[in-house]
């Protein structure tokens, strides 16, 4: 799939820390640190896998603490510790200590890369895209879980009468409401590098009307709206994609990593 970027570039393996994963999103008019050493060292790379781990041991922690793993207890820095005594607050304090780390190391690549890149223009587009998309997080989750439900809901094999007819339509139109205010929410400018213009005015069109009907279902109209929204998220994606492969790309053609390791 489209998330999988790192394959469409050979990299060597030392170059996996700096670029499969997510950066940390900062302002992108904030006077920058003037750099001249490579970010790219060995020390970076192991700040950046140890903020990997931490991340992942922080949601082991959590989930050990609310029951949704099932633990009677826990080895932490090898140490055991039943589950009402899991040291939250102490891998909390270490977690923010990395992520401080990890966010200068983030402003430095950055700076580095416009400082030695022939196109800076397209590396700051290409941040600009990967912030937007982060953004886009939560407002995407949510109204993913509102499509899902009523796929779920149109999808069950039940009888149904008037009144399921129109308790369902109320939850269609109430889907659509989400779904259009979501794509009045876009950034078309960011996403028309990589989607069609003509494919952008026919979402911007469908934001601007109500399209399904009151009181009953329609499912051709269900199915336009649902296939409209999983094409944004997949634009998004693509959106990604295409601003990692860019770094990705800019940093292997200027060499911007000869001198490193």
């Amino acid at each position: 799939g489209s998330m999988h970027y790192m394959t469409a570039v050979s990299l060597e393996m030392s170059d996996e820390p700096f670029f499969n994963r997510e950066f940390i999103p900062f302002d992108l008019q904030e006077e920058l640190p003037s750099v001249t050493e490579n970010p790219f060292t060995e020390d970076n790379a192991n700040t950046l896998l140890e903020y990997a781990t931490a991340v992942n041991d922080w949601d082991i922690l959590q989930g050990v603490t609310t029951g949704y793993i099932e633990a009677k207890e826990i080895r932490y820095e090898g140490s055991l510790y039943k589950r009402k005594d899991v040291p939250l607050q102490k891998h909390r304090v270490y977690l923010e200590d990395l992520h401080g780390k990890v966010s200068s190391i983030d402003k430095w690549i950055y700076a580095y890369l416009l400082q030695h890149s022939g196109e800076p223009q397209k590396i700051k587009m290409a941040y600009m895209a990967i912030f937007y998309v982060h953004s886009c997080k939560e407002i995407f989750g949510k109204t993913f879980e509102i499509r899902n439900r009523l796929v779920d809901e149109i999808n069950r094999p039940v009888h149904r009468n008037e009144d399921d007819i129109i308790e369902i339509s109320l939850q269609v139109e109430s889907a659509e409401r989400e779904i259009r205010k979501l794509l009045e929410m876009l950034n078309y400018q960011l996403l028309s590098i990589i989607v069609k213009t003509e494919v952008i005015d026919g979402i911007q069109n469908y934001a601007k009307n109500a399209h399904n009907p009151s009181g009953r279902v329609d499912i051709e109209l269900v199915k336009e709206m649902i296939n409209i929204f999983d094409a944004v998220i997949e634009m998004h994606q693509d959106l990604r994609s295409w601003a990692y492969s860019t770094i990705i790309d800019d940093v292997v053609e200027r060499g911007c990593r000869k001198q490193c390791f």
